[in-house]
């Protein structure tokens, strides 16, 4: 499992709300979110962006959770170096 699906995961959890709320509140299918959760699909950023909208996520939060699924994209080893040129720049 990534972390961002164990984030997203958490996040669900403490919300309290089922997935298919979640969905129809951002305007996203229900199927999207449980195959993210599962690590099936990942999530268009459009979609994230209303996730963490919805949860109401504070700065923090949101930088975290965006840089999961920027990991998620490019996978840990790309991110780690690009963020290693992006410091020595």
């Amino acid at each position: 499992m990534s972390k961002f699906s164990t984030y997203l995961r958490n996040l669900i959890t403490d919300s309290g709300e089922n997935i298919s709320s979640i969905a129809r509140s951002i305007g996203a299918e229900r199927t999207s979110i449980h195959k993210a959760l599962a690590d099936e699909r990942i999530l268009s950023y459009k979609t994230v962006q209303s996730l963490a909208r919805h949860f109401s996520l504070s700065i923090d939060e949101r930088k975290e959770f965006f840089r999961l699924y920027n990991i998620l994209l490019q996978g840990e080893e790309a991110y780690n170096n690009r963020q290693h040129v992006c410091n020595l720049l």
